[in-house]
């Protein structure tokens, strides 16, 4: 029964740091997709749609439309904290929106900020982990007693 109750404690870890580490990457990704989108703006003035259509050419990823976006960020909105959601999906909502040295300044915001979200996280993993180990540990232990 102890060996149950730690294992299910590990496990929780597990998944906890899991899901720590896909909110990192999904953060880093959608940094990377407006990084090209930038970049595309900024020197070949290349309408939104294309853009998305050269993105998927270039990455693995399937075809790729603004609405596909805004409904994908919907779906994996609890992969994000509701701050970084937020600022991407306004980056998205009003993305084609203006002209050009608007979309420019809106990238650059959104690059900024994510950016400071990353180095942020990046920071704070290993010692959220850390505690989330401690704390799932303790709580098996405590278990274990009581039932004992």
């Amino acid at each position: 029964g102890a060996i149950l109750i730690l294992s299910a404690s590990i496990c929780a870890c597990v998944f906890y740091e899991k899901q720590q580490k896909e909110q990192l990457s999904s953060i880093i990704e959608c940094n990377d997709l407006i990084q090209f989108i930038k970049s595309q703006i900024e020197y070949f003035s290349t309408p939104i749609e294309k853009i998305f259509n050269l993105y998927s050419k270039e990455s693995s990823h399937s075809a790729v439309t603004k609405s596909i976006i805004e409904n994908r960020l919907e779906s994996i909105k609890d992969l994000f904290d509701m701050e970084d959601f937020s600022l991407i999906y306004e980056f998205f909502s009003t993305l084609g929106m203006g002209v050009k040295s608007e979309q420019l300044a809106l990238c650059s915001y959104t690059i900024e900020e994510l950016e400071k979200a990353i180095k942020k996280k990046k920071a704070e993993l290993p010692e959220k982990i850390k505690v989330f180990r401690a704390m799932a540990l303790f709580i098996g232990i405590c278990i274990i007693i009581l039932l004992i």
